[in-house]
């Protein structure tokens, strides 16, 4: 289950054959404007324009943000998550604590592995001696992990469709080809 999928939907049946790379790339400098207002927070002017460089640098990154896959959203989301809890501590206002919560939902629900993004909410709000906070984003999280399976599971088809399509009808011969390899580095610019 991938809310990049459901943001490129509308996009491709509108005739944009190419809207996950939209969204891919809004994402990418989405995530870099929410790291540079990190830094500034945590280390100063001087970080907040560093730090959103060296993320553009990074090659994987390059390559995500152009490509049709949820990965730049997820790292979008995950940053706008830690700003958030950052925004609450900060201000005490609820509200930012709330939307780092739904920005946890939503990045888990982009891809299930992004359950990690509790962690560094969990360690904002522990350093920070917000006990219950924090264990409202433990709690949030292991309630959400299975409501996405269980969603994924009403799916008609599985979240990597492509990939699983693939490896059922060549193999897992597939990842030992050069070919399979090779295809990511394939850059349409």
């Amino acid at each position: 289950m991938h809310l990049h999928s459901w943001l490129t939907a509308p996009l491709v049946a509108l005739g944009y054959v190419e809207g996950g790379r939209l969204i891919s790339l809004v994402a990418a400098v989405g995530a870099g404007i929410c790291l540079s207002l990190i830094a500034r927070r945590v280390a100063g002017r001087e970080a907040m324009l560093l730090a959103p460089a060296l993320l553009w640098v990074q090659p994987m990154f390059i390559r995500h943000s152009w490509v049709y896959q949820p990965d730049t959203l997820s790292i979008a989301l995950t940053t706008a998550a830690v700003l958030t809890g950052l925004l609450f501590i900060e201000s005490n206002d609820d509200r930012w604590y709330v939307a780092a919560l739904v920005l946890l939902v939503l990045d888990i629900t982009n891809h299930m592995w992004e359950a990690i993004a509790a962690l560094p909410l969990v360690v904002l709000f522990l350093r920070d001696r917000r006990w219950i906070r924090a264990g409202g984003v433990v709690v949030l999280t292991l309630v959400t992990i299975p409501t996405v399976i269980w969603l994924t599971e009403l799916q008609l088809s599985g979240a990597s469709t492509l990939y699983t399509h693939g490896t059922h009808s060549v193999g897992l011969g597939i990842f030992l080809t050069p070919g399979f390899w090779l295809a990511h580095l394939d850059f349409h610019l």
